[in-house]
């Protein structure tokens, strides 16, 4: 008696214990949800336009067969509102599913964006809860709903592309650094800082799917952002020294002339760079730039020496980064951020300078610039040490 007494309680608290499971009914399959995974702002006839870009949930698998690969639709919805966050309640009026705003990894401002209030454009989208501050940030001159229904090559994922990851075509030309959105919001505020914003594109040009032309995004240049309202584009070919400043370049091209005739391909990564700062008889600072560099060579097309290749190839690094910054004082632009040098380094030269303010960088602050290259290896090349 006392055994099925005992028996019968267990059944008891099972019962009730099972009561407090949770369970799944309130479960939705990924086909039933709209995963926005890029948003486009663009602002024109005093109102903004927003972009989503989404996916088929096919389309973001991973697909393990070429017979698999096959190009797949990019949905993208577009709304108006006088603000952003207007805007994107608009998209909730024709949209079918439940948006879930967690995997954006793409945020696309528009050239006509960028010259509003930068700030307040961003601040109004980061307080959604479900936007992270993980996203890559661009910015265009293209029509954002031509960007975002460009297709990715071989079928792949359009996750796969530089709108989505970036970082992959940074590893094997390091020019322009992507940024992620946590980092744009910092240096749009921080002080003496030039955000560097990368200008995305579409190369119309370089690609074929057979003899059809296939679109492919391209990095062709930075918006400088200064005080989050001063902007000015600058094409790829006018800011090469930004490689030589940035500590997370991986693979970067130089080539080396003899006259009219190529010499040799180098490639470069991780330079380390330091900034040092002097006064001149103003109170102004000037500044001194040091470079070193390590790399090794590709290719070699006529006879030469160590000696010559480091020595042509420090003054190329040289030329190029003094080239750099002539462009952005040509427009009122520190494209090396150099008053943010002078704010962490001398605060009281920083505030005695009226914070910053005073502050005036010509073609003479930037006294001198020092490279140093090394050249670890040299492949099946032989060439003389010395």
């Amino acid at each position: 008696m006392r055994k099925k007494t005992w028996s019968f309680l267990c059944c008891l608290l099972t019962v009730s214990l099972s009561l407090l499971l949770t369970g799944c009914w309130d479960n939705r399959n990924i086909q039933d949800l709209n995963y926005v995974k890029a948003l486009g702002i663009d602002y024109k006839d005093g109102e903004f336009i927003v972009y989503t870009q989404s996916f088929d949930f096919t389309n973001i698998a991973k697909q393990e067969a070429a017979s698999n690969k096959v190009t797949r639709p990019i949905w993208i919805a577009q709304a108006k509102g006088k603000t952003i966050d207007r805007a994107i309640n608009n998209i909730f009026k024709s949209n079918q599913l439940r948006v879930v705003w967690d995997y954006i990894t793409a945020i696309v401002l528009s050239q006509r964006a960028l010259e509003k209030d930068i700030l307040q454009s961003i601040d109004n989208l980061i307080r959604y809860p479900e936007v992270r501050y993980t996203p890559w940030v661009f910015g265009t001159t293209k029509p954002i709903n031509t960007l975002f229904a460009t297709q990715s090559l071989f079928g792949l994922s359009p996750l796969l592309t530089i709108l989505h990851n970036p970082r992959e075509a940074f590893k094997q030309d390091s020019t322009i650094e992507p940024i992620r959105l946590h980092r744009f919001v910092y240096e749009i505020r921080a002080p003496g800082t030039t955000l560097l914003l990368p200008s995305l594109s579409i190369n119309q040009k370089d690609w074929r799917k057979d003899s059809q032309k296939t679109p492919q995004y391209e990095i062709d240049g930075i918006y400088a952002i200064k005080d989050g309202t001063d902007r000015e584009w600058f094409p790829k070919n006018q800011v090469l020294g930004l490689r030589w400043l940035t500590y997370s370049t991986k693979h970067s091209y130089l080539t080396i002339d003899r006259g009219q005739k190529p010499l040799a391909d180098l490639a470069f990564s991780k330079p380390k760079h330091k900034v040092k700062i002097a006064f001149d008889q103003s109170g102004q600072p000037i500044f001194s730039i040091y470079v070193d560099v390590h790399g090794f060579i590709e290719e070699v097309s006529e006879a030469t020496e160590m000696k010559e290749l480091r020595k042509k190839a420090e003054q190329k690094i040289m030329q190029e980064i003094k080239s750099t910054y002539q462009k952005g004082i040509k427009k009122g632009i520190d494209l090396y951020s150099l008053k943010n040098h002078l704010y962490k380094q001398d605060i009281q030269a920083w505030k005695r300078l009226s914070d910053g303010n005073d502050v005036t960088l010509t073609k003479e602050s930037l006294e001198s610039i020092h490279v140093h290259v090394s050249i670890d290896h040299f492949g099946m090349y032989r060439i003389n040490k010395k």
